[in-house]
């Protein structure tokens, strides 16, 4: 069985100049993707999470950190912003 991030992995070198991740007018390749994946994953991995918080609307930076807890192996919980403070806290 082949997981997630072994699959992106095996795309970012295979696919290196192609796009990977496309919202709305911004686009990031897959070299562009990896950077960015790579960058938050080592700093949370060097803060030793294991939970974070992703709170936001379907954006670039929402999705590659997403990606990033995949890679740093830290559990992630999305929170919806139209939500009110209270309701997310739960």
């Amino acid at each position: 069985m082949t997981d997630l991030v072994s699959l992106l992995e095996q795309s970012m070198t295979q696919h290196a100049t192609r796009i990977a991740l496309r919202v709305d007018d911004l686009s990031l390749t897959y070299q562009e993707l990896q950077g960015r994946i790579y960058h938050l994953a080592h700093f949370l991995s060097a803060q030793h999470l294991t939970k974070a918080a992703v709170l936001g609307y379907r954006s670039v930076a929402v999705e590659s950190t997403l990606l990033s807890c995949f890679y740093a192996r830290t559990t992630y919980v999305p929170l919806n912003p139209i939500f009110p403070p209270r309701a997310a806290a739960r």
